[in-house]
């Protein structure tokens, strides 16, 4: 190699150049994770993470605080390449910075340094190197986390090792690599209705789903236990339930959703690891019996729901049968959330997440609670929203999920010769035609008293 010693930048001073980037989700990068920024849906890898002078990928330069540190994210394990620019020192001292150099970096922490490199540099007009390829000198540690390696680079030749600046970065370990975004990415309606532009592959995922789940989930090693995880810590996101938002990337915009884009995001939570969860909606069923009695009007939820203190809705009047359809009737003005049906078609309901584990079926219900609930006996239903199933049929899913999860069944029944009638305005035959449609609470029988045979308990189950 050339000596620098005549140019007086030899030995362990600092060499002729300095640590200008450093690319992890780089064109060529084999493991690196696609992530994008919500905020704009631009890609994070665009442009180097680590940039001294501070440009992201739109252009803008970062000014307080100096340079752009966006996060990098691999499958757990992974040993990554990684492309790195250099910065020619301005004045005659740089003039010694072209040429064959070893270069690499030796990490402050236990996170994996930089391997020696041999590269040849040559500089632009702006005093920046063509970007050269770098491997780190062992593999990201092998479970769900994040590390934080502070590198100290330098720059070797005959005549000694010079200092090439340093630099701090934030790498998230995933279970395995992200699945496909379009499940749980497409959206549906909101705010922000236009689809995410082309990353140029299927497997992308937010920035924020990888950083939650992977502070969340740190050490989880199986479907289960990293499902279990997100769902016991989704509070911490501050997301909230009940925000008008059905999609994901309108949710992290706007601070939360409607259990239609809370199951998207619950899923895409968990395939940022590689994680395949189903999603299914059960939809009211409003069988209309006679003139006057209707099974059933809507379900009723009581609780709050995700980082709520209590339900949004307001209070109405309810008319609650505790003990079953023939028993005590008591009059409750409070507020709850009522989820409508329509009579001869679908109108609402409610959205879960279902895991199949070592061969045993799961319900998550990220918008109402922080654990899963083990099914016995069950059968994934089909999304299939014309065919009608009753809750019987689906082993254990009523005793262990629904009558906790639904706290009442709205009707219209006769008990003891008062009739308690539904009236929705989605329902063209709540009053004559000539009057306004009023919203009126009917019969709320509690979930669990409600007789499996007979007319029992029905839903629709869509996808």
């Amino acid at each position: 190699m050339t000596s620098l010693s005549s140019n007086g930048t030899g030995g362990n001073g600092p060499a002729p150049f300095s640590i200008h980037s450093v690319h992890f989700c780089h064109p060529h990068a084999r493991d690196a994770i696609v992530m994008r920024d919500p905020e704009d849906d631009a890609l994070i890898g665009a442009t180097p993470e680590w940039d001294r002078r501070g440009r992201d990928p739109a252009g803008r330069v970062r000014v307080a605080p100096a340079g752009r540190n966006a996060p990098a994210a691999y499958p757990a394990g992974t040993q990554p390449d990684i492309e790195v620019v250099f910065a020619r020192v301005a004045g005659p001292e740089g003039d010694a910075a072209a040429g064959e150099w070893a270069v690499g970096a030796t990490s402050a922490t236990d996170a994996p340094a930089v391997a020696e490199g041999r590269v040849t540099l040559a500089f632009d007009a702006q005093g920046l190197s063509a970007p050269v390829t770098l491997r780190l000198d062992r593999p990201l540690m092998g479970r769900i986390g994040v590390s934080s390696p502070r590198w100290t680079w330098h720059a070797r030749r005959a005549d000694g090792v010079m200092a090439v600046g340093t630099s701090e970065h934030t790498i998230y370990t995933t279970w395995r690599r992200p699945l496909d975004a379009a499940p749980w990415a497409r959206p549906v309606y909101g705010t922000y209705p236009n689809p995410s532009p082309d990353a140029g592959v299927a497997n992308w995922t937010y920035a924020k789903l990888v950083a939650w789940t992977c502070e969340w989930a740190a050490g989880a090693d199986n479907p289960k236990a990293i499902c279990d995880a997100i769902i016991a810590n989704t509070h911490k996101s501050t997301l909230q339930y009940y925000v008008f938002a059905w999609d994901v990337r309108t949710m992290l915009l706007q601070g939360g959703g409607l259990c239609g884009g809370w199951y998207k995001m619950f899923q895409g939570m968990a395939a940022a690891h590689g994680v395949a969860v189903e999603r299914r909606s059960y939809s009211v069923d409003w069988r209309t019996l006679d003139d006057q009695a209707a099974l059933w009007c809507a379900i009723v939820v009581r609780e709050p729901g995700l980082n709520r203190t209590a339900p949004v809705e307001q209070a109405s009047r309810f008319h609650d049968a505790d003990h079953g359809a023939d028993g005590t009737v008591r009059e409750v003005t409070e507020p709850r959330y009522r989820f409508w049906g329509a009579p001869g078609s679908i109108h609402d309901g409610h959205c879960v997440n279902l895991l199949q584990h070592d061969g045993e079926w799961y319900v998550y219900d990220v918008s109402f609670f922080k654990h899963a609930v083990a099914l016995r006996d069950f059968t994934l239903p089909p999304p299939d929203q014309q065919r009608r199933l009753g809750t019987s049929g689906l082993g254990n899913f009523r005793t262990a999920y629904l009558n906790e999860a639904v706290a009442y069944m709205l009707g219209s029944l006769r008990v003891r010769g008062t009739l308690y009638q539904s009236r929705h305005c989605s329902d063209p035959g709540s009053g004559p035609h000539h009057t306004p449609c009023v919203t009126e609470n009917g019969l709320t029988v509690r979930t669990a008293t409600v007789p499996d045979d007979g007319p029992g308990i029905t839903f629709f189950w869509g996808p």
